[in-house]
């Protein structure tokens, strides 16, 4: 049981292509009883001589024993065509696309196999990573292994028992565009939603620091020293939310309150921008000869 968030984005201008940032909750469990917290999100790394490839990462919602002989699969397609035909390289985004059409058989027929013993299995799973020309790929096998790529904007996807329960509300209410296109306002939202949800999931684990993100350059986890920001950050938007909530009533209805949200929002960003040219330094020219 648990939730986990996927999306694709922009990478930093100072990066270039694109981003996939992949959270997740850190709580196993067992119906409601909790076993112990666990790594959700698994990095494939391949050994090609003396240097680690990053290929991408594999997150799992379900059967965590089921989950772990499922990821292993993956891993072996995906070792096995990096060293015998991507030249050790990390794969462009048309090669994954075709490792998929492996993984998506060999996932199928594993998950067959237990079904077909008498196994009641339930699990879901995300690719995702980016290619070297910054390409970002996002794929999701559902509780058949039947693979779907995520491609239309915005690319994003939501598995896990967390899902049906918030994090559908919450993904559908307050998803935006902006959201994917800035790397730090992103991952503050997956990290928001995972952190909302565990408080009416007993099955969903409070936000712990779970966050991946891959971009042309490899694959980059949250730096727990940030974390404490990050929880101060969720319990303020919690509250402001609330107080947002009853202002639709101060206002005589959300039309004058969106009205007045957007203009207070236009003069903000003006002033920002006006100071940022009053700290900029005055540029010199040299006088003419």
């Amino acid at each position: 049981m648990t939730l986990i968030i996927a999306f694709k984005g922009k990478a930093p201008a100072d990066v270039g292509g694109e981003t996939v940032i992949i959270g997740s909750d850190s709580r196993e469990t067992y119906g409601y009883l909790t076993i112990h917290p666990t790594k959700k999100i698994i990095p494939i790394i391949v050994r090609s001589g003396e240097s680690d490839i990053q290929l991408c990462v594999v997150a799992g919602s379900g059967d965590s024993a089921v989950l772990k002989n499922v990821i292993e699969i993956i891993r072996k397609i995906l070792e096995d065509k990096t060293i015998n035909e991507w030249s050790g390289r990390r794969p462009t985004y048309d090669q994954i696309v075709n490792a998929m059409v492996l993984i998506e058989q060999a996932v199928i027929n594993k998950l067959a196999y237990y079904r077909d013993s008498g196994l009641s299995i339930d699990v879901s799973i995300v690719l995702g990573g980016v290619d070297p020309n910054g390409k970002a790929f996002l794929w999701e096998l559902d509780g058949r292994g039947v693979a779907h790529k995520i491609d239309d904007f915005p690319s994003y996807t939501c598995i896990g028992s967390g899902f049906p329960l918030g994090g559908n509300l919450l993904l559908q209410q307050f998803l935006d565009p902006a959201l994917i296109m800035d790397l730090a306002r992103g991952s503050l939202f997956v990290a928001y939603v995972i952190d909302q949800v565990s408080q009416v999931d007993p099955a969903v684990g409070p936000f712990d620091g779970e966050i991946a993100v891959l971009n042309k350059n490899g694959i980059f986890f949250l730096n727990k020293n940030q974390l404490p920001d990050i929880k101060q950050e969720i319990r303020v938007r919690q509250q402001v939310l609330r107080k947002l909530f009853m202002t639709f009533d101060l206002v005589k209805g959300a039309a004058n309150l969106d009205k007045a949200i957007t203009q207070g929002l236009a003069l903000l960003k003006a002033k920002q921008e006006e100071e940022a040219k009053q700290e900029k330094p005055p540029t010199t020219t040299e006088p003419s000869k």
